[in-house]
């Protein structure tokens, strides 16, 4: 996938639209300051003023994640150009689309700042909002190409369980307390400490499985700490054991010449279409000739560890032995810790068969 920067009117219409829902992010806010402040000032404490403060509450949790992720996915997919999640011919989804959606979102969200009185209302808001992101990150999606998002699911599961359980306070709320405290049985309170708690819950689950989009781990360059982080391919394959029934066989020198030859192959190809990748075995293995003895799957991987740590992506070549390669099976576990699933690609997909004499040796089952 080429890295391609954005064009300078395309920089001024993300920056219009950032500007834009910043307004509106902010108009919200105050509107809500506004509006607990003028109950406050009216006497003195009563439930009310209590169902607005925790409303006011649940509109924060709500805010901050939902700003946040459109200035991430702005920069990501129509600036950067190298979202760290695309998969294979992923592409950033129409502008216009995206500034269609973040308008909705917006004007929502300002909604819910001037509803902070009333519950019903409040989460009628919070659940079109929460669907209406679900359908815009499903439309990304079929753009991306990327895992499937991991935030539709949190909305589903918030939406689906908090609509269950707001139903069943609409049912049962003024029946007989049975905690002892009859406040607790009245529909506000119901309704109020429901709006928190999956607000609440919904942001820190949608941080937490979401952590690196939010935070990636983008490295400073040196020219005065501008930010650009270079999404970096690493192409995994096997190459010190032979694998299968002889796991714990080392393999011959011609097993190795040969998966040096495909994974450089793969390496090319995946160069030419566009990515930038770091191949281990490319780079090892003539060091590895050049060495007095041969060194093990554990000593490659150390060294490679630090380059794994600049990777947003690893792709394992599935040549024969890769399942049962302690090394290959490492560096997916030093992956997963990150946050990054693994891609499996066959040689096949790359013209790399064993009718080849550069890659016959490294068909060995």
């Amino acid at each position: 996938m080429p890295s391609a920067s954005a064009s300078e009117s395309e920089k001024s219409a993300i920056d219009a639209l950032q500007k834009f829902y910043s307004v509106i992010v902010a108009a919200a806010f105050s509107g809500a300051v506004l509006k607990s402040l003028e109950l406050f000032s009216e006497g003195a404490w009563t439930i009310e003023k209590t169902s607005q403060t925790v409303l006011f509450m649940s509109f924060l949790v709500t805010i901050v994640p939902f700003y946040h992720g459109m200035e991430r996915h702005l920069f990501e997919s129509h600036i950067n150009k190298q979202h760290p999640e695309w998969g294979d011919g992923g592409k950033a989804s129409p502008l216009l689309g995206d500034v269609f959606i973040f308008m909705i979102l917006g004007a929502i969200l300002f909604a819910m700042g001037r509803f902070t009185d009333r519950p019903d209302t409040f989460y009628g808001l919070w659940v079109a909002l929460l669907v209406i992101d679900i359908l815009w990150s499903l439309w990304v999606w079929r753009f991306n190409r990327s895992p499937f998002p991991r935030w539709v699911i949190v909305n589903s599961i918030a939406v689906a369980g908090s609509g269950i359980v707001w139903l069943l306070i609409s049912l049962f709320a003024g029946s007989p307390c049975i905690v002892g405290w009859p406040i607790m049985c009245s529909l506000i309170v119901a309704q109020m400490a429901l709006i928190f708690i999956s607000e609440a819950t919904r942001s820190f689950f949608d941080y937490k499985l979401n952590w690196n989009f939010y935070f990636p781990k983008a490295q400073q360059a040196h020219n005065g700490g501008e930010v650009d982080p270079p999404r970096v391919t690493y192409l995994a394959c096997p190459y010190t054991k032979v694998g299968g029934r002889n796991a714990d066989q080392l393999a011959s020198p011609a097993i190795r010449a040969a998966r040096y030859n495909a994974v450089t192959a793969a390496a090319a190809r995946l160069i030419e279409e566009g990515h930038r990748v770091y191949s281990p075995i490319t780079m090892t293995h003539p060091i590895d000739l050049a060495l007095v003895e041969q060194q093990t799957s554990d000593f490659w991987v150390e060294l490679d560890r630090p380059h794994m740590e600049l990777c947003s992506r690893i792709i394992v070549l599935t040549l024969d032995g890769w399942e049962e390669s302690s090394g290959v099976q490492k560096e997916i576990q030093h992956f997963e810790r990150m946050g990054i699933e693994f891609e499996q690609r066959a040689p096949a997909d790359f013209g790399i068969a064993a009718d080849n004499a550069d890659y016959q040796e490294a068909f060995i089952f």
